[in-house]
């Protein structure tokens, strides 16, 4: 069972089933997402002894998929139950899989994750040019440079709080160079935010700014032999000189793409606008790139109050232990924030799933609480 574990952390965190449709094609790549799913049923099942459901993303996959349905499109029928079907085994059969997954295995997945973005934007800079929004942008495994720069925050945080030192420099080294290789400016703005938290806790952490700052120097050092994004990487350069290119930097920002779906919420605000009317490309865009509101367009305002109660309860649960594991404070902010930046929470299943290990972690330090101390139990 151990094996199946590892199996559904690589399918999952490493996105392989997308991976596996683009290089391959849609039979291998079916049959990786059909295989995800059938692992999860069998861990569920097999998986000894049995805890409690994540109620709250159960209850939120029924309250997306259920109110989204009352402006449904028939076109999206089957595609609808796929999402829906897949979404929910993951949320109802993943929290076997969370209790038996600690910080270092998930870490040594998101390793490897790190690694393939590395290796794409260093040996195979060509790959995935049929995206010509992704050109000279590395992404690995996961294709959208975009999601690549979550994968590498969610990585970095969880070093910078690794115990092992091997495993905290590694990771932060590989994250951070990965990270600004798929030259996300999402990536750097949140990557400045968590490594500020660190060091108000402390100075030490400091060190981070001084990692992100020598893969800075390293990328512009090796430039000339890798084939970068030209735009956004004169855009990087810029920042290091007197003359910052403001323009580039703000060129078609995500408030941009909100503003041109804001509208289409406010048509249907309390039951939504449908199932996936706000990810397609309407309005001469590539969806919403928005979670949230997303989920209000096209499932009303419930869904949404409770997605946004479900991720106010995660950050407040994450502030308090802050001081004895920060490093699920800074994955959830990482998550809460790319979630302003993405629209493919309910389908790609990384978030969802790294979400869900931190409500177990949660979960698990406040029974740690309850729990009568040593002396009081060995006294009865």
């Amino acid at each position: 069972m151990n094996y199946v574990r590892w199996a559904i952390l690589a399918l999952l965190l490493l996105q392989l089933p997308g991976f596996f449709l683009f290089n391959i094609g849609p039979s291998l790549g079916s049959l990786s997402s059909y295989l995800t799913s059938g692992l999860l049923l069998v861990y569920f099942f097999f998986a000894q002894p049995k805890h409690r459901l994540f109620i709250p993303f159960i209850v939120l996959g029924i309250l997306f998929f259920t109110f989204s349905t009352f402006n449904f499109s028939s076109e999206d029928e089957t595609e609808f139950i796929k999402s829906f079907l897949r979404f929910m085994i993951v949320v109802a059969c993943g929290n076997e899989v969370v209790q038996r997954t600690n910080n270092r295995d998930l870490l040594v997945v998101l390793i490897v994750g790190g690694l393939s973005i590395i290796i794409h934007g260093v040996v195979f800079p060509d790959a995935y040019t049929e995206f010509s929004t992704v050109t000279g942008r590395a992404s690995g495994f996961y294709l959208n440079p975009n999601y690549a720069g979550t994968v590498a925050l969610v990585g970095y945080s969880l070093s910078l709080a690794s115990s092992s030192k091997r495993l905290r420099w590694t990771g932060m080294l590989i994250f951070s160079l990965a990270g600004l290789l798929t030259l996300s400016r999402t990536f750097i703005v949140i990557w400045v935010i968590i490594n500020l938290i660190a060091s108000v806790r402390s100075r030490k952490n400091l060190l981070g700014f001084a990692v992100g700052g020598a893969m800075v120097i390293l990328i512009l050092t090796v430039s000339t032999f890798l084939e970068l994004n030209t735009e956004r990487f004169s855009a990087l350069e810029s920042l290091f000189s007197n003359n910052v290119q403001t323009e580039t930097i703000t060129k078609d920002t995500r408030m941009d793409t909100w503003a041109k779906y804001t509208p289409k919420v406010w048509e249907a605000p309390i039951f939504g606008n449908g199932y996936n009317k706000l990810r397609g490309k309407q309005y001469g865009g590539s969806g919403i790139h928005n979670t949230y509101l997303m989920v209000w367009g096209e499932s009303g305002i419930l869904p949404f109050l409770f997605l946004m109660g479900l991720y106010f309860y995660l950050v407040l649960g994450c502030l308090k232990y802050f001081d004895t594991n920060p490093e699920y404070l800074y994955v959830i902010i990482v998550i809460a924030l790319a979630m302003l930046a993405s629209h493919g929470y309910f389908e790609s299943f990384f978030m969802v799933f790294i979400s869900m290990f931190v409500y177990a972690r949660i979960r698990d330090l406040k029974k740690q609480e309850l729990q009568p101390p040593p002396e009081a139990t060995a006294s009865t």
